[in-house]
């Protein structure tokens, strides 16, 4: 275990570029940003690791309680999720292994399970600080439990995903984790859904989204003795979708569960490459009659698709000029909601070139804020139960993107082709870059950009700031906004070691583990009152009824490809030229192969003036989410910085997928800004 306290230091004015005008800066009512505060960060327990997935290797000398042992990969088997409603335990999926032959009391700590994990330094019951909530469920409590079992969130109303302790105490049974799906009756989990990530705990207390399921405790609060796999039913989530004219199951990814325990948001992916996003109500189904999953489930109803036709249209064009639209409503991922409900938080339109950003939209005005402006890579996202405070995983201070993304308020032309790949560098194979950044609910502006909570050390193998662990989604606050969880992975596999310069590091944990889970003390704060949750419509206002079978509206902004002027905000213009990737001039936004640009005096903020020009053409590669990038790039910026962005004589040319992230590049590409030079990632790093 490492104990910690966080680096005061904001990032503020980062190396290389000036202080600049946010979007949300003049707003009247947005306050200054916050003082620097004092966080200390531990690593929370978890269970034992098994030394080999054979069975029995989970022995007594290992686990002397028999409450089984993990696996020691990571293997996209292990999340951390968020806390119970009182702060003191953490929901976590986790891959038990090595667990004895039947009938031995310990065979059911086996495979994909969700536990809870003390976080207060106190005990279960039995002595351990953790306590499987899953585990030896019957089969008929399992309601064809659904295959996706990914971000677990305890509902707000608390692979086997456990609860971990938060306070120091264990529960009954000694340990500081408690297993919540170990030994649930088969009978009350039949056809559990095998999808199991990203836990979630209700605000109730109760029950808990497990990927594409939801465990119910029949009442009692998870992380008390008396739920237990008696007590404990797994139901499916069910999407009701028409496919050839049958009604199925649909395909949800990456579920978040909105704070009033009774509405999701979701996004799923389509054939073509791309994303939609979707908000339904839950509703418990007992006896199902329709569909593919007969079983009783809950049901997504009231299906929204999170689409405007009034307001869908970022980028449009009339008489021959281009317009930015700063109010459309363009959700691309769904991260999940702020803490009181009222706004939905997603990845949307790039607002500067390459630099993808974080948004919220309001859940009945439609009424659109950026939350991120840095120019590196913002994705996981936790909003404190007040609204006041944001937990953000970023690859600010890596200086991951920069090269692409480093010079500001230029105009996201070239993003009509290059989004994925500005999205796909972000990561190194199965590395994230991500760091956990501490913002106030307005989010970056100005010279702020929040505080990163891990700072603190000396950088060592293991220690809290070792920049070989990386974060991973999702963060979390406790509801009274005093702490902060988050979990990490340390790079392995073919991101470090052999031909890459990076040395393998040896993980510190106990076993080696690859994994995990860190607890942040805010020290300095005293508990928060937790405020109503906004009472959510189930039908958005300004959202498309979704209903099963119902047809994709078209999705086209009707911007033709074709010659177009984009004059500046404050001076100049930009020359664009848009090629269909067919080439015959009918493509739509989504089909462009090339765009080129031309800037003469550009500018949309003062003090950053673009002169230059810029060209990128990109292919499909073997399937449609690999890009083959071809960017030649001669961009000066003048003003209160002096910065180019530039490729090589011979371009840069980039072949990279949405699915896999591993960079492979002939060429340059690089930003200069104020003398600092950032230049890209090396092949496969």
């Amino acid at each position: 275990m490492h104990l910690n306290t966080s680096s005061l230091a904001f990032l503020t004015v980062m190396a290389g570029y000036a202080a600049f005008p946010a979007q949300n800066a003049g707003l009247a009512n947005v306050p200054p940003p916050p003082k620097p505060e004092p966080i200390e960060v531990i690593e929370l327990p978890l269970p034992p690791v098994a030394p080999s997935d054979d069975v029995g290797s989970c022995t007594l000398e290992i686990n002397s309680r028999g409450t089984g042992c993990v696996a020691r990969e990571l293997a996209n088997t292990f999340q951390s999720g968020d806390f119970t409603p009182d702060g003191n335990h953490i929901i976590v999926t986790v891959k038990f292994v090595g667990a004895p032959a039947s009938p031995d009391p310990a065979s059911i700590y086996s495979g994909d399970q969700v536990i809870l994990v003390k976080a207060d330094g106190t005990t279960f019951q039995n002595g351990d600080p953790w306590k499987c909530l899953s585990c030896a469920v019957p089969e008929d409590q399992q309601q064809s439990r659904g295959p996706g079992v990914d971000y677990p969130h305890v509902f707000r109303s608390g692979d086997q995903v456990i609860l971990v302790k938060a306070d120091g105490t264990t529960f009954q049974n000694g340990d500081p984790w408690k297993c919540l799906s170990c030994a649930v009756p088969k009978d009350q989990q039949q056809s559990r859904d095998p999808g199991v990530d990203y836990p979630h705990v209700f605000r109730s207390g109760d029950k808990a989204l497990w990927g594409h399921n939801i465990l119910d405790c029949n009442g009692h609060q998870l992380a008390d003795d008396d739920c237990t796999p008696e007590e404990a039913r797994i139901y499916p989530i069910y999407w009701a979708t028409i496919q050839d004219g049958i009604e199925v199951n649909g395909s949800p990814r990456e579920l978040r569960l909105h704070p009033d325990d009774h509405h999701l948001g979701w996004s799923s992916l389509t054939a073509y490459g791309g994303q939609n996003t979707f908000f339904g109500r839950l509703e418990f189904n007992a006896h199902a009659t329709s569909g593919n999953v007969l079983a009783p489930r809950y049901e997504l109803v009231d299906v929204n698709l999170l689409y405007d036709s009034n307001r869908s249209q970022y980028l449009t064009a009339e008489d021959g000029e281009l317009r930015y639209h700063d109010n459309a409503i363009v959700v691309g991922e769904l991260r999940g909601f702020s803490g009181t409900g009222d706004e939905i938080v997603y990845i949307g339109e790039t607002y500067e070139a390459n630099n993808i950003d974080l948004f919220a939209v309001h859940v009945v005005t439609g009424t659109v804020r950026r939350l991120t402006h840095h120019p590196e890579y913002a994705d996981p996202i936790a909003f404190s139960a007040d609204n006041k405070w944001i937990i953000a995983l970023d690859t600010r201070g890596t200086d991951r993107q920069m090269f692409m993304s480093g010079m500001r308020h230029v105009p996201p032309l070239v993003d009509l082709v290059t989004v994925t790949a500005a999205a796909s560098t972000r990561n190194n194979g199965n590395r994230r870059f991500f760091q956990p950044i501490l913002l106030d609910g307005y989010g970056d502006r100005r010279d702020y950009f929040g505080q990163h909570i891990n700072t603190e050390g000396d950088g060592s193998n293991g220690a809290v700031n070792d920049p070989n662990w990386n974060a991973r989604a999702d963060p979390a606050f406790s509801l009274d906004g005093t702490k902060i969880v988050y979990w990490q992975a340390i790079v392995t596999g073919r991101e470090c070691g052999g031909t890459n310069p990076l040395p393998c590091p040896e993980p510190t944990t106990q076993g080696q583990r690859e994994y995990r889970v860190m607890l942040a003390k805010l020290t300095s704060r005293t508990p928060q009152p937790v405020p109503p949750v906004f009472e959510v419509p189930d039908q958005l206002p300004w959202a498309t009824p979704f209903p099963p079978g119902a047809p994709f509206p078209g999705f086209s902004r009707g911007v033709r490809a074709g010659n177009y002027t984009l004059r500046g905000q404050v001076s100049g213009c930009a020359q664009v030229q848009l090629l269909s990737s067919s080439g015959n001039g009918s493509a739509i936004v989504s089909a462009f192969g090339t765009v080129g640009v031309n800037y003469t005096d550009y500018a949309d903020v003062e003090g950053y003036v673009l002169n230059g020009w810029e060209k990128v053409t990109v292919k499909m590669g073997s399937s449609v989410w690999e890009n083959l990038v071809d960017w030649y790039s001669d961009i000066e910026q003048t003003g209160l910085v002096t910065a180019s962005k530039k490729t090589s004589d011979d371009g840069f040319r980039l072949r990279i997928s949405a699915l896999t992230n591993i960079f492979e590049a002939n060429g340059t590409l690089t930003t200069t800004i104020d003398g600092a030079v950032y230049e890209q990632p090396a092949n496969r790093m």
